[in-house]
């Protein structure tokens, strides 16, 4: 999750995302030949969260089953890769606008999941308390409390995030 504005901070893509770059390269051919049917609409949900490229993985042959999972699995050693080589930022001032950022991305993230098809379906898993403390332990716990906890919270000022249009997906592998 980039927290620095990379098309100003040249040096920041490149310690940071241009392995994720590289990896994308190297494997999205491979993905793609794959994909069922044609090119999937864009999916709002996964744009807003994690870049519509991640959407391809929710229309893959069964059999791309271990290709996607091997790509995933790339990517999450990288990003752990990326963290563990992570410095803190020696500039007060630079870390205190860095650390605004990450509370304010966590927050935004959290909204955007909480109000799509996830938090139901979780809910419907664990209740509603289990969801909420699950997200308070996936997001971080909210900066003004919202008690009680059996029951679905309120965020960014939304009943569904603007992240998805809230209908179910469906696709047919033929």
């Amino acid at each position: 999750m980039p927290i620095a504005d990379f098309a100003f901070d040249p040096t920041y893509y490149a310690r940071y995302l241009e392995g994720y770059s590289h990896l994308v390269a190297a494997r999205w051919p491979t993905l793609v030949a794959h994909r069922v049917g044609p090119e999937p609409p864009p999916d709002p949900y996964f744009t807003h969260q994690l870049g519509s490229r991640l959407s391809l993985l929710m229309y893959l042959e069964p059999a791309a089953l271990e290709l996607a999972r091997s790509f995933l699995i790339e990517v999450t050693e990288l990003w752990g890769g990326v963290r563990a080589a992570a410095l803190p930022t020696p500039d007060v001032r630079a870390r205190r606008t860095e650390d605004r950022r990450v509370a304010l991305m966590r927050s935004a993230y959290k909204g955007l999941d909480y109000h799509s098809p996830a938090s139901a379906g979780i809910a419907s898993v664990l209740g509603w308390e289990g969801a909420n403390l699950m997200f308070d332990t996936v997001f971080g716990v909210d900066e003004v409390e919202q008690r009680p906890l059996d029951r679905p919270r309120r965020y960014l000022d939304v009943a569904l995030s603007p992240g998805t249009d809230g209908r179910p997906r469906s696709i047919s592998l033929r």
